[in-house]
């Protein structure tokens, strides 16, 4: 199994199978109206998980640039973007390299992860998240394990 593969497998057990109207619009295996919006909820709702699969790969994985990064670090940086978007993946990455200019993979993979803790702490700090923080923290702490960090 290649990487994507094994990062999008982590991915989806987390996102899950189920349709479901949240925050984000209409949602089926983690993509939502409000990361997609030229899908209407019709689409989203009748969406398979390999059609999933090809908007994941393209809008997280490539333009990610996660297809030239070594296991671990593809997959926390995939992870990342796919919970919490492009921008604040890159951002984490960016903080952590700039700490370290010749850091390993693993090392990046590592400080991401922790960037992603810290930010989720800070934010179910606040009342309207704090039912959401233990599930965030739970899905950091399985992506360490999956990631051996």
């Amino acid at each position: 199994m290649n990487d994507f593969n094994r990062a999008l497998d982590f991915a989806l057990k987390w996102e899950g199978n189920k349709y479901v109207v949240d925050t984000g619009g209409a949602t089926r295996w983690g993509i939502s109206q409000h990361a997609f919006p030229t899908m209407t909820s019709h689409e989203i709702e009748n969406l398979t998980k390999e059609q999933a699969g090809q908007l994941y790969y393209l809008h997280y994985w490539k333009l990610g640039g996660c297809e030239q990064m070594e296991w671990p670090l593809c997959l926390v940086a995939f992870d990342t973007s796919v919970n919490l978007g492009l921008s604040k993946a890159n951002k984490f990455y960016n903080e952590v390299l700039s700490l370290d200019k010749l850091a390993s993979d693993r090392i990046l993979a590592a400080g991401i992860l922790s960037k992603r803790e810290e930010f989720y702490k800070r934010l179910g700090a606040r009342e309207k998240y704090k039912p959401y923080l233990k599930g965030w923290l739970n899905r950091c702490e399985d992506l360490r394990k999956e990631a051996k960090l």
